[in-house]
């Protein structure tokens, strides 16, 4: 099978206690039948340790946790006790492949980082651009047939990235066309016209009448479920400052902002984009890709407004990713606003974009 990854991804190391965050903390790790196999089997003192910090129900097997959402198995030094006393091969699947993210389309696997982990945000938002992909081979049999809209849809995807690095026009305009090819797009799809999806290219970008604060959107998103109890307060602070925060907006995206922005579009757009081929809908996704860039520059305009640093833009870019990306929840509340809520509609999301 065809693997295909940016091509910096290899470069990729959990950076363990030096992590600010843990992704130890805070989630229920599922433990796969292999590993959890082998867990009841292990002898000694620590593999009676290990088999007492497991809870098993009808429905599968987990880690338990502490009372402050710790796994019981991280030590006070934030590492994690089976990795010291059994060595990396003994983490079950999911503590394996964390960050790492996968898609199956037939013959093609595509991989990558989930921005919910710090240093593989640091990576997305500091890579020289545009993003390339690399193609492995993988020993794994093909996943059925080839969808139909691949090809178009991959081709379509190539596109939207050399858009999202176009320096030469500003960002907002770029999310603009992103926007209005995505409709077009699905425009294609819907007529069974996969031609035309291959050969689009960058329209006229619209021109609304005036400029909207995206109010709306930033309640939407208050209203989904919350990772982080802290979460929605960042939101509220972001919405009670916005009409003030969003008049900033051309100087803070002249002044770092367009960089960091763009590669937030172009990791949701590597990460999610291409499932259309599945069901169809590329545009309920550019919308949804829009919205999610357009909250995490109006709370960037709440937090940052003393300038952009390294720092602080990762952990807005990792914490916007775990309170939306890692809940399955959210990710089909969003699924449905994009077509079922006015405010993710093309000409509200328009009106949010203008320059």
């Amino acid at each position: 099978m065809k693997h295909l990854t940016p091509d910096w991804q290899s470069s990729f190391r959990c950076i363990a206690d030096k992590c600010t965050d843990n992704c130890c903390i805070g989630w229920e790790i599922d433990i796969d039948p292999v590993s959890l196999s082998r867990y009841r089997k292990e002898e000694g003192t620590f593999g009676e340790t290990l088999r007492q910090g497991i809870l098993s129900s009808p429905d599968g097997a987990c880690f338990a946790l502490t009372k402050d959402e710790r796994c019981v198995f991280l030590n006070e030094q934030n590492l994690c006790e089976i990795y010291l006393h059994l060595g990396e091969d003994a983490l079950c699947d999911i503590c394996t492949r964390h960050p790492r993210f996968f898609e199956w389309y037939g013959d093609i696997r595509e991989g990558g980082l989930g921005m919910c982990c710090e240093e593989a945000a640091r990576i997305w938002l500091s890579f020289p651009g545009p993003l390339r992909l690399v193609e492995t081979q993988v020993p794994e049999p093909d996943d059925g047939e080839r969808p139909f809209w691949y090809s178009p849809l991959f081709s379509l995807r190539q596109k939207l990235f050399v858009l999202l690095e176009d320096s030469s026009r500003p960002l907002l305009q770029r999310l603009t066309l992103f926007l209005q090819i995505c409709e077009q797009a699905q425009a294609y799809v819907d007529n069974e016209e996969p031609e035309k999806l291959e050969s689009i290219s960058i329209p006229a970008p619209v021109a609304p009448e005036k400029a909207e604060v995206p109010a709306g959107l930033l309640s939407f998103y208050r209203s989904l479920e919350a990772m982080d109890p802290f979460w929605p307060r960042r939101l509220e602070k972001a919405l009670s400052h916005l009409p003030e925060n969003w008049s900033k907006r051309f100087d803070f995206l002249q002044h770092g902002g367009e960089i960091w922005l763009s590669r937030i579009a172009e990791y949701l757009t590597y990460r999610y984009l291409l499932k259309a081929c599945f069901d169809e809908d590329i545009a309920g996704r550019g919308r949804w890709i829009i919205s999610y860039c357009l909250v995490a520059l109006a709370v960037a305009l709440e937090e940052m407004r003393t300038g952009l640093s390294q720092k602080s833009a990762v952990e807005l870019a990792k914490a916007f990713s775990k309170e939306v990306e890692y809940s399955e929840i959210n990710l089909e509340k969003l699924a449905d606003a994009a077509w079922e809520q006015k405010e993710f509609s093309p000409r509200n999301l328009y009106s949010f974009l203008k320059i």
